[in-house]
């Protein structure tokens, strides 16, 4: 996702902003990241960990979306997915919810075990109806289901996690799949097989 985030930040037009040595350069400033879950944790928090960084020369916001206030879990959500009663599971807590999100100029994605749920239906909504005022829609990995099941993908080229292609081709019948891929830029919707992929196509300008 490293990648990814920067190619966003370099070629996108989101706002003329100073830097801090006082050059002005044209970035997305706003991200938002949606939560559900059962989410894998490393594609959210390594795309932070990029954004961390390059917040040290842009005035960047990140925001944590979720249908509600409350924390959200990695835990899965059926039993059977955790036969061994672990608990190694923690929570994030949002800073908005899907029905009062703030302004964004790039949404991420993650994928994770959550992204087969049959219970998404605030969070495709919430991509459908974000997706048309974005810069950038960047999925990772799985999370390329939601936003199939959205509609945004729809007509275009995108691609996922390949252990998991059946499952979530399935649920964009009408996408334009690329099964080789490690990641695909189609317009201002890249997708990825996984986080580190993805990072790669976030922030640097493509590749």
């Amino acid at each position: 996702m490293s990648l990814l985030l920067s190619s966003a930040m370099a070629s996108a037009a989101s706002a003329d902003v100073e830097t801090r040595d006082g050059e002005s350069s044209a970035v997305p400033l706003n991200y938002g990241i949606l939560l559900f879950r059962a989410y894998t944790p490393v594609d959210i928090f390594a795309p932070v960990d990029i954004l961390q960084m390059h917040a040290r020369a842009y005035p960047l916001n990140l925001a944590f979306i979720a249908r509600t206030m409350d924390p959200v879990t990695t835990e899965p959500a059926s039993a059977a997915m955790n036969p061994l009663n672990s608990s190694v599971w923690y929570t994030v807590p949002p800073t908005h919810t899907v029905d009062n999100p703030p302004p964004l100029d790039v949404l991420i994605v993650p994928g994770g075990p959550g992204t087969r749920s049959p219970d998404l239906g605030p969070e495709i909504d919430f991509v459908r109806r974000t997706q048309p005022g974005l810069k950038y829609l960047l999925t990772i990995c799985t999370g390329a289901g939601i936003a199939a099941q959205a509609g945004v993908l729809d007509g275009r080229r995108a691609t996922t996690n390949k252990n998991a292609w059946a499952t979530i081709t399935a649920q964009g019948p009408k996408v334009r799949w690329v099964s080789p891929a490690r990641w695909v830029e189609d317009g201002n919707i890249w997708s990825s097989s996984g986080v580190s992929h993805c990072s790669h196509l976030t922030m640097s300008g493509g590749g």
